[in-house]
């Protein structure tokens, strides 16, 4: 999210003691292979977490990934820029495609498309994987890289043009 300069639920803990706020690594550090993520939560809460949390949490090779990944914060502000960066220009693309979509604040696009069963299938044809079953006509496309965002760009240019 980048709409705000430090948008975060933390603020809210001491209001409210029923609180959880969930953490993960799956966006920016891009460890969404390893569910690396965390949780903050309030001292009478945190025995009731115990109970539902799985014995090993993690395996050793998600650790390290996440150790090395916290380590690498020049990293992680380039792909947060980056991502804000394509982002910009996805919504660009879609404002003047006149196609339907939430102002994003993440590394993905959520928009309506008719006959978005058929876009998914015409993407991952090309390679591309995307979210589908949100909602009716509804996709939710990752951003990827410039060149991969284009190359999506273009078959959804091409699609809409039919």
């Amino acid at each position: 999210m980048t709409a705000e300069a430090n948008p975060s639920a933390l603020a809210l803990m001491s209001k409210f003691s029923n609180l959880v706020v969930l953490r993960t690594f799956s966006k920016a550090y891009g460890l969404a292979n390893f569910r690396v993520g965390y949780a903050v939560v309030a001292p009478a809460l945190a025995s009731t977490l115990q109970t539902v949390r799985l014995p090993y949490n993690l395996s050793s090779f998600a650790e390290i990934a996440a150790e090395a990944a916290y380590k690498d914060q020049g990293f992680v502000d380039q792909v947060v820029q980056t991502i804000a960066a394509e982002r910009e220009k996805w919504t660009a693309f879609l404002t003047e495609q006149d196609v339907t979509f939430y102002e994003p604040q993440a590394n993905f696009i959520f928009m309506r498309i008719e006959g978005a069963a058929d876009l998914a299938e015409k993407l991952l044809q090309n390679g591309y994987l995307v979210r589908t079953g949100l909602g009716d006509e509804w996709l939710r496309i990752s951003i990827g890289k410039p060149e991969d965002n284009q190359a999506v760009q273009q078959i959804v240019s091409e699609f809409l043009q039919k």
